[in-house]
């Protein structure tokens, strides 16, 4: 293989185990990139390709550092409101919501969720380092919201509110 590939196909790894850092599960890595490089031979870290390929000019800039953590901010932001695979995205959510409330309800919550869920999303979106919202306080706001609309609609507006309030209160 030569020393071009080996920098490509690090440089996918590296983007890939960032993404199971945030947000994917051993299963979807050992599926997805382990056994595939193992099959091509490909190399797992910086560390195995050949030290010349690397060179400083392949450093990112502080203020380009800061431009990529943005960009990868709005994909994430993205994702929480379009949702993967095997997750509902909050415009899912909110619909499900919306759909189980009375009709005089809706026009008023409809904000007030669009509202909520920018508040979650944008803190979710960060990086790991510095998000105050995690993936597990999205599954257990999104499993009692769900649950709520399906078993007890008419309890939905306190468990609207009391998310809110435990938003605000992670976010001050």
């Amino acid at each position: 293989m030569t020393p071009g590939a080996q920098c490509f196909i690090n440089s996918i790894v590296m983007c890939f185990l960032d993404m199971l850092n945030r947000r994917f599960n051993y299963f979807l890595f050992l599926s997805v990139l382990w056994i595939p490089l193992q099959v091509t031979g490909g190399y797992l870290y910086a560390g195995d390709a050949d030290a010349s390929v690397i060179e400083s000019s392949d450093m990112l800039s502080p203020e380009e550092r800061t431009n990529d953590r943005h960009h990868d901010e709005e994909e994430w932001y993205q994702t929480f409101w379009e949702g993967t695979v095997f997750t509902d995205g909050w415009h899912d959510i909110t619909e499900d919501i919306l759909i189980s409330m009375p009709e005089v309800q809706r026009a008023g919550y409809k904000e007030y969720l669009r509202e909520l869920g920018e508040k979650i999303g944008r803190e979710w979106a960060k990086d790991n380092e510095v998000r105050r919202i995690d993936n597990s306080k999205l599954m257990e706001w999104g499993d009692r919201l769900k649950g709520t609309a399906a078993d007890e609609p008419a309890a939905l507006v306190e468990v609207i509110r009391n998310i809110n309030n435990e938003v605000e209160s992670i976010l001050d």
